[in-house]
């Protein structure tokens, strides 16, 4: 004759908490009629989660760690990869204040029109801050870039408007004292040369709207001349020859179009 009261002995509604010893009690699963909604506590021997099911589907799970599963519990690996609290499939709804997380690909927050949406697609990896519908934020861990006012950024940061700086701009000099090639991951040059060097400008395909700006540091160029190079067939204010820098302290502003070379500009 048994000497503990298991889950499975409990058929009715007619048992009572004084007629249960607690310290004995040991049930495994909470179950309705047709066994289709339930709490488990030992699915597998000596598992140790709290399983939540209901019409025959599994709903939740907290894992030995405390991790928490919601929606689609079947996330491979241990429940690490959870986050601890993680909304897989399904979606998490506060009607108060309206928050939407859609499913386990993005955020939303308030409606379509104003979102905070990321994609976790293999090979399109990103983040956008959307509001009135419109895209004024966009993070694209493809290209390590960052748009603001365009989800197509073509630099580490492009921002597609004006911009307005309360403050000072900082840029940073880079020295060169021997004949190079630049790139358009510089912008001030600051020729330190002590013989004449040519500074060879990056291709036009690839520096549309890129600004140098170069300047004869020591005061020597008169003697060290500092020449800028086209590359290729590209131009120079409409010219394939070098253009010469041989004025002590010269400087020298020069953009790229895209189209035909480069533009000096003062």
């Amino acid at each position: 004759m048994p000497t503990e009261i298991r889950g499975g002995q409990i058929k009715d509604d007619t048992i009572t908490g004084d007629d249960v010893d607690e310290s004995t009690l040991d049930i495994a699963e909470i179950e309705d009629a047709d066994n289709d909604t339930k709490i488990e506590v030992e699915q597998s021997p000596d598992e140790d989660k709290i399983r939540f099911s209901t019409a025959g589907t599994e709903r939740m799970v907290i894992d030995t760690d405390g991790g928490i599963a919601f929606g689609n519990t079947s996330v491979s690996g241990a429940s690490g990869a959870w986050n601890y609290f993680n909304f897989k499939g399904g979606g998490l709804r506060v009607t108060a204040h309206n928050f939407y997380c859609d499913n386990d690909r993005g955020v939303l927050w308030g409606d379509s029109s104003v979102s905070i949406k990321g994609n976790a697609t293999a090979g399109t990896e990103s983040l956008t801050v959307r509001a009135n519908y419109n895209a004024y934020i966009h993070v694209d861990g493809v290209n390590d870039s960052v748009g603001i006012g365009t989800i197509t950024p073509t630099a580490s940061l492009h921002i597609d408007g004006t911009t307005y700086t309360d403050g000072g701009v900082k840029w940073k000099i880079e020295d060169v004292n021997a004949h190079a090639a630049l790139t358009v991951d510089q912008h001030v040059i600051r020729c330190v040369q002590s013989s004449s060097i040519t500074l060879t400008l990056p291709s036009k395909s690839s520096s549309a709207n890129h600004v140098f700006i170069i300047k004869d540091a020591l005061g020597t160029a008169a003697t060290n001349t500092i020449r800028l190079a086209p590359n290729g067939v590209d131009t120079i204010d409409g010219s394939a020859s070098p253009f010469v820098m041989d004025t002590n302290y010269a400087s020298t502003t020069i953009i790229c179009d895209g189209i035909n070379g480069w533009m000096i500009l003062g």
